[in-house]
């Protein structure tokens, strides 16, 4: 599961379950992983 400090994004089993605060949703191919914070 990967959590943007600033925001309620979370990524588990490639399923998005959340947005971060810029309003990106995270793909399932986790293109956008590098951008949150473990």
């Amino acid at each position: 599961t990967l959590a943007d400090a600033n925001s309620t994004v979370l990524v588990d089993d490639n399923t998005v379950t959340g947005a971060t605060t810029y309003g990106i949703y995270i793909d399932p191919n986790g293109i956008n992983a590098p951008l949150l914070s473990a």
